[in-house]
């Protein structure tokens, strides 16, 4: 929980035009009745005719009211301006009506609360507060902003009823929608950094050790029982599928969510063992242990994710191998083509097939190419045949 912050009392300016004392002196709320000899009248009979009380306070009531209302309407019409301002350039004078000058004022600083507001939403984001990892950041920045926001706008001229009714409150929930805000945001990020983490985590496992020495493996696993039954590829998974969960178990210890780490790094495993169109990369998850009193398996929640991904990883295991044997009849027909070519169009070679054949092999060995096979020798020297036939 963000600790509640004061809006921070500034020293007061000499200079300025309003000062707290100028309120209490032009502008003192004493109520006055409608004539002297009324308020005379009300206080010798006051005993006698209790309602006429009630008609003092009704009187006082409709002149605050209209105050009020002309304090709400002359402040629209000038535009929300500040009200020392006002004061300043002799738009409100010295003797105005208390009532209208409180209403007056504590709808300027409740313009005052609604700049506050906007004023440090954006500072907040222009200083990406929410990207910062010291646990203080939101506070400092919280401090730094109301300080220079005060002094900016010379809040310390204000009273304290003023500034209690027409400001205070609404700062005070700005900071607080902020701060939850900043909180939440913040337990958003860490989340999103520990689940990166974990990625990259689960990537690095399986990449960093796809050609481990067995040594290091057995050295990894020491300890394991039957660990000397199990061949190089097994030993290779179980050491991928622990590191694994020790980074899980990790992470959740940190709160991280259980089914989301379990979700994370499933789909991981998947998009590796589909990349590598290995399906043995899916034996991790059988061996990573989700429940240590149970035995529970991280597989045993994912079956029908798993089998879906088994045959995907089916389909493109057949896809390369299709790929391949089209790859290799393109080859054997391109070298076909390239080898009549060198011959055909070569009447030297074709007068004398054994030697052109002997010299071809040569320029196979210099392309990195098999030489002319059987097959390929018996084609050359009969079509070598047919043309010194004619």
């Amino acid at each position: 929980m963000v600790s509640k912050l004061q809006l921070p009392k500034l020293q007061k300016k000499e200079d300025v035009a309003v000062t707290s004392s100028v309120i209490d002196v032009f502008y003192r709320p004493d109520k006055k009745p409608v004539s002297p000899v009324l308020g005379e009248l009300a206080r010798s009979l006051s005993g006698v005719i209790p309602r006429l009380r009630e008609y003092e306070v009704a009187q006082e009531q409709r002149e605050v009211t209209e105050q009020e209302a002309k304090a709400d309407a002359d402040f629209r019409k000038n535009n929300m301006k500040d009200f020392s301002a006002l004061v300043k350039d002799g738009t409100i004078k010295a003797g105005a009506n208390p009532y209208y000058v409180q209403k007056y004022v504590k709808n300027s600083l409740r313009e005052k609360a609604r700049e506050f507001e906007a004023g440090l939403f954006d500072e907040y984001d222009k200083q990406d507060i929410l990207s910062s990892t010291n646990p203080s950041a939101f506070n400092d920045f919280y401090k730094q902003y109301a300080s220079d926001f005060a002094a900016k706008n010379n809040l310390s001229l204000f009273d304290n009823v003023s500034m209690a009714e027409g400001f205070i409150p609404y700062v005070e929930a700005t900071r607080s929608n902020l701060a939850n805000q900043h909180i939440n945001g913040r337990v958003a990020e860490i989340e999103k950094d520990q689940k990166e983490l974990l990625r990259k985590t689960v990537e690095g496992i399986i990449f960093d050790n796809a050609d481990i020495e067995e040594e290091d493996l057995n050295r990894a696993l020491a300890g394991y029982e039957n660990l000397e039954s199990l061949d190089y590829e097994e030993k290779k998974t179980l050491f991928m599928a622990q590191s694994i969960q020790e980074e899980i178990d990790e992470l959740i210890a940190l709160d991280l969510d259980p089914k989301e780490a379990n979700d994370l790094v499933v789909n991981k495993v998947i998009d590796i063992a589909k990349a590598a169109g290995n399906e043995e990369l899916l034996d991790i998850l059988q061996n990573i242990v989700t429940d240590k009193e149970s035995g529970a398996r991280l597989a045993g929640s994912y079956q029908e994710l798993l089998l879906s991904a088994i045959f995907d990883i089916q389909a493109i295991q057949d896809n390369r191998e299709a790929s391949e044997l089209r790859n290799i009849e393109n080859g054997k027909k391109l070298r076909k083509e390239d080898t009549l070519n060198y011959f055909i169009y070569n009447e030297p070679a074709m007068l004398d097939i054994e030697k052109s054949i002997s010299e071809y092999n040569v320029l196979l060995a210099t392309q990195g190419q098999p030489p002319l096979n059987y097959d390929e020798i018996l084609s050359l020297r009969a079509l070598s045949d047919s043309y010194i036939a004619g």
